[in-house]
């Protein structure tokens, strides 16, 4: 169990992830300003809570084990004082679109006015069909947490999203023909409290190439990526958070996943095939230090999550395990040798990769989780939040989260105050996890 003598616990990741892989710098939503959105046929939203009541399904609170490795166990040197503990709360059944069923792909989270809390969902299609959505839960009772409000797309596959200022910014590809190019940017204004307005009208930016794949927003701007592919290579592209103005755009060929750290004033940014990392000014936009080769991600088309804790980057590196990089205002440095993805006895280990990652931390120590697919999710303690800068942290596997039934992880989240951690499992939907 975690330490009482440190029980104040903030949750970060990607990209989250966070905050979490997305997170904004206000927690409160003020009244939005700038473009004015259009209405769009192709997305319908329902605020039918007793409807929407149908696809949240209680858990009953069961707990979940962590189950330290085997080889920890034999050697009678598992540390069980370190590990949180968890249990299920709720899972989250995936819209159904047309027939199809989604795939949850990016979670963010927000305070609404009245420390009214959401998390965001997003949803898209796993192949050609662009099909996406965005569930609104509302969290703010820790033992009920209810699904609000759920936009569907006919279009769009939504890939990524984050919150701030009173809008929802979500990335991801389209069909539109209107589109020259696929990778598409789109706001939508949230209503007073937080929630999904109950007609969908948004402002859509077209970005370039195929997909986008990442959103961030820090420092009063949108941090987008979007991948390779399409007329022209993507890349990171900076936008004014209220009026949607390009600010600046840098291009990054198979950008990944994008995150920060406001207390830092930097913003990570991943790549693929192979594996790199790059670390931008929050106010200048421009990259500081030089690309750093991470390894790993040289999976086409995996995520390339990056959970940021002040001067610390956390990435997901698909088949290269996770990596840890030291971030500040001139750049970044890789410290050790990360942490390597699970090896699960009879399972191949094509189906093992590090697809996302989150932590908590109570301010001296950490606790990281990855999600690996086919393999789940793992536990970690880590103790770099009170390292010296020049140190690595020592990061020490805690275990298996033992789920009353088997999930494939396809990413992970967690809360901005650390209360709880979010786990989608591809078809079978999203798991709403209480931390103590």
């Amino acid at each position: 169990m975690i330490s009482r003598s440190h029980s104040f616990r903030r949750g970060f990741g990607a990209l989250v992830l966070a905050v979490v892989a997305a997170c904004a710098d206000s927690t409160a939503p003020t009244p939005a300003e700038g473009p004015v959105g259009t209405p769009r046929p192709a997305a319908q939203v329902t605020r039918d809570t007793a409807a929407l009541r149908a696809f949240m399904q209680a858990e009953g609170n069961v707990p979940i084990p962590v189950v330290p490795p085997a080889s920890l166990l034999a050697a009678g040197s598992a540390d069980l004082s370190r590990t949180l503990s968890l249990s299920l709360r709720s899972t989250v059944a995936p819209p159904v679109v047309g027939g199809q069923t989604l795939e949850a792909t990016d979670v963010a989270f927000n305070e609404g006015n009245g420390n009214e809390r959401f998390a965001y969902v997003a949803y898209s299609k796993r192949g050609e069909a662009t099909l996406g959505a965005v569930d609104v839960i509302r969290i703010s009772s820790r033992s009920n947490p209810k699904l609000e409000s759920r936009v569907t797309f006919t279009d769009t596959d939504i890939f990524s999203l984050a919150v701030g200022g009173g809008r929802l910014y979500l990335v991801g590809m389209t069909s539109d023909a209107a589109f020259v190019e696929r990778a598409v940017l789109e706001v939508v204004r949230l209503d007073s409290d937080g929630n999904l307005p109950a007609t969908y009208s948004s402002t859509r930016v077209q970005l370039p190439s195929f997909a986008g794949t990442s959103v961030h927003v820090q420092n009063a701007k949108v941090w987008v990526t979007s991948g390779t592919g399409g007329p022209n290579t993507g890349g990171l592209s900076v936008f004014d958070a209220t009026t949607l103005r390009l600010l600046s755009r840098t291009v990054l060929d198979d950008a990944r996943g994008v995150s920060g750290d406001s207390a830092t004033g930097v913003v990570v940014v991943t790549q693929g095939t192979p594996g790199r990392t790059s670390v931008f000014s929050h106010t200048t936009n421009q990259q500081l230090g030089a690309t750093l080769a991470t390894g790993g991600a040289t999976i086409p088309e995996a995520r390339g999550d990056v959970a940021v804790n002040r001067n610390w980057a956390f990435i997901a590196a698909s088949n290269g395990g996770t990596k840890v990089v030291r971030v500040d205002g001139t750049g970044g440095v890789i410290r050790g040798n990360g942490i390597a993805r699970p090896v699960v006895a009879g399972l191949d280990s094509t189906l093992s990769t590090v697809n996302g990652v989150a932590g908590v931390s109570d301010g001296v120590d950490a606790w990281l989780f990855t999600a690996n697919g086919e393999a789940g999710v793992y536990a970690y303690f880590s103790n770099h939040p009170s390292i010296a800068a020049t140190a690595t942290p020592t990061i020490s596997s805690l275990g298996r989260l033992a789920f009353p039934s088997s999930i494939s992880a396809n990413f992970i989240r967690i809360d901005r105050d650390g209360s709880h951690l979010f786990v989608a499992s591809g078809l079978g939907g999203l798991r709403i996890v209480d931390i103590d």
